[in-house]
């Protein structure tokens, strides 16, 4: 099960977001503080919500002063912090709304007929609202028959939703505390993976026996202060059982590098990638459900080199599970399919119409890339280099200038066969390339094969 598309209207900083389409690797793009992290937050929020949604139970608490998000242990919504706040005074009746479409394979087709007992055609939508209350509606978009039958069946439609789809929100890592909230929430999933564990299960066991005998003497005496009060009172003891059914230590992750040293000791990059290395971990062990994995500037902190190894785990993350990413890296940017590109502006987010639209959202020019080169000129092989070089160079002293400092790029690509590589990753630095190839049948081929692609 993936998303394949979501919309939010009228959460935190967000007015508004068109219909954004999910595809395995979704960027979001624009200026510091305008609301990229809260599209984030709010696939996280959505999706929380259908994992914690009990329409019996919502009923039940709806007249209790807590909410019913504080009431389940989510914790991700409250509306006098989350609906936009400049629209509460003028507008308290309204609410926030989540639309998430979820796309079903064949498979998953089969096994929601014979869960939830209707069938359908591989598209799901769910629309979530939440207003002052704090108290979530849930509701199927579908018409007809079968749309009111669904309705009737969200608690078991949100259970097969959450049995087979999480989300996972790793905030940009800025101070010890995030690293080490990161740290201890990946290693709780993998302990929590060993509660079953007979050895496990005797210590707590033993450690609880324990403690009730040292506590012995506290619970005599107790007990006789409270009959002053409560004269029918016979026996007083501490119940462990819940404190234990599930003991987290306390842990430091360390890394020897020539020095054992805490990982909170090593600069921020190093903890970033850290981070990001043991959920990728994390997720591959996990066999029973898909993630959504929603990250926050997955660059930061990192040198430059650093941040295509970084792509490079995210598309390894992204072969298996969704990934949505906020970034100001022309690198992670989406050059293949510019429409999993996302511009978060002025409280509003849109699908990209093209790589310039991406490009003027992040506050690129062309000269701003790493290679400093405005623009590159792709050859074959390294005689091609000196040559052209030369012959450019003599011919026009602009393109001389600009070739002794670096705004204009001259590079072998060591073969024909290589160019379609070349090309994609000078143009992920945000350059203008042109090719030349000699006219024999190599570059003919590599011709042919790049101008449909470019």
């Amino acid at each position: 099960m993936m998303i394949s598309q979501f919309q939010v209207r009228n959460y935190r900083s967000i007015e508004s977001s068109e219909k954004i389409n999910l595809g395995r690797l979704t960027v979001l793009v624009g200026p510091n503080n305008e609301g990229k992290s809260n599209i984030l937050r709010a696939l996280k929020v959505g999706l929380g919500i259908l994992e914690g949604y009990r329409p019996a139970q919502a009923q039940l608490h709806r007249t209790q002063s807590s909410s019913y998000m504080r009431i389940h242990r989510i914790e991700t919504y409250d509306w006098e912090n989350d609906y936009p706040i400049s629209q509460q005074v003028d507008h308290p009746n309204r609410k926030t709304s989540f639309e998430i479409e979820f796309k079903l394979d064949n498979s998953e087709i089969v096994e929601f007929k014979k869960i939830v007992g209707t069938v359908l055609n591989g598209s799901l939508r769910v629309n979530i609202k939440i207003g002052s209350s704090n108290q979530p509606e849930v509701r199927i978009l579908k018409q007809g028959p079968s749309g009111a039958k669904l309705n009737a069946k969200l608690d078991r439609v949100c259970r097969f939703i959450s049995a087979r789809l999480a989300v996972d929100y790793i905030p940009a890592v800025r101070s010890s505390d995030d690293l080490r909230r990161s740290i201890d929430r990946e290693i709780e999933r993998r302990i929590f993976n060993g509660d079953d564990d007979p050895r496990i299960k005797k210590a707590r066991e033993d450690i609880i026996q324990r403690y009730k005998e040292l506590l012995v003497p506290y619970e005599n005496e107790l007990l006789e202060n409270i009959k002053f009060f409560v004269g029918s009172a016979k026996k007083v003891t501490f119940d462990f059982s819940e404190v234990f059914s599930r003991v987290i230590p306390r842990t430091r992750l360390m890394v020897d590098d020539g020095e054992l040293t805490s990982l909170e000791a090593k600069g921020d990059g190093i903890q970033s990638l850290v981070v990001l290395s043991m959920k990728k971990a994390s997720l591959e062990m996990d066999k029973r459900r898909s993630h959504v994995l929603a990250l926050e500037e997955p660059e930061a902190h990192l040198h430059p080199g650093a941040v295509r190894r970084v792509a490079e785990i995210i598309s390894g993350i992204s072969k298996q599970h969704q990934v949505v990413i906020t970034t100001h890296s022309a690198v992670l940017v989406r050059r293949a399919n510019i429409s999993h590109n996302v511009i978060v502006r002025e409280n509003k987010a849109r699908v990209a119409k093209n790589i310039e639209d991406v490009r003027e959202s992040l506050g690129v020019e062309l000269p701003d890339n790493l290679i400093s080169a405005d623009t590159v000129l792709l050859v074959e092989g390294n005689t091609d280099v000196v040559i052209i070089r030369r012959l450019l160079s003599c011919c026009y002293p602009i393109l001389k200038r600009n070739l002794a400092n670096g705004r204009l790029v001259l590079e072998s690509c060591d073969g024909a066969a290589n160019v379609q590589y070349s090309i994609r990753r000078w143009r992920d630095d945000m350059c203008r390339v042109h090719v030349l190839l000699d006219g024999d049948k190599e570059g003919i081929k590599a011709k042919e094969t790049i101008i449909p692609r470019f």
